[in-house]
């Protein structure tokens, strides 16, 4: 019992630690190269799930910028880089409408017997 609270307080302060890493993601911007594209960025310490944490950041604020508009986010272009002890995450998107036909569906897994 011992053991498995001591387990629980390593997590807790693990998580803890990574929640105040200094993640970030800046505000929204419109892209005006393009008509109705956006781009946001998202920033982290440059450790092992740096850039896992950037994106993240950058990926749930897009998504939720095209939700607030009641459309749906579509990817158009990402990029990664290090600056220093920094990583940066920057998401090019779209907010389309639900029945626009550029709205990506996720791919249907087949049975083994029904592959082409």
């Amino acid at each position: 019992m011992r053991w498995m609270l001591s387990m629980a307080c390593v997590v807790l302060l693990g998580g803890l630690q990574v929640s105040c890493a200094g993640v970030g993601a800046g505000p929204v911007t419109a892209d005006a190269s393009a008509a109705n594209t956006y781009t946001v960025s998202g920033t982290s310490s440059a450790s092992v799930s740096g850039l896992l944490i950037a994106q993240n950041g950058a990926l749930e604020q897009a998504q939720t910028y095209c939700h607030g508009q009641g459309r749906r986010f579509s990817e158009v272009h990402d990029t990664a880089a290090t600056t220093g002890d920094d990583v940066h995450y920057t998401v090019e998107f779209r907010c389309l409408a639900s029945d626009d036909p550029r709205v990506q569906h996720p791919a249907v897994n087949l049975a083994p017997d029904n592959r082409y």
